[in-house]
């Protein structure tokens, strides 16, 4: 299975789901984690649950 990379714009799987998060997760940081919020705040109090710097994400949001 090829690996996912950060930097590619992932597919908007999902309408009700604008909001995607990339990062990086698991053991040495080598998985790739997509996830999905249905709104810009909720995905900000998911950065600071996770603690995550701005190099640590890519975050990307439907029409911008």
């Amino acid at each position: 299975m090829p690996k996912k990379r950060i930097d590619v714009v992932p597919e908007f799987k999902y309408e009700g789901f604008p909001v995607i998060i990339v990062h990086k997760d698991g053991k040495d940081l080598k998985d790739t984690k997509t996830c999905y919020f249905d709104s810009e705040y909720n995905a900000q109090k998911y950065i600071a649950r996770c603690k995550f710097t701005k190099k640590d994400y890519v975050m990307h949001i439907q029409g911008k």
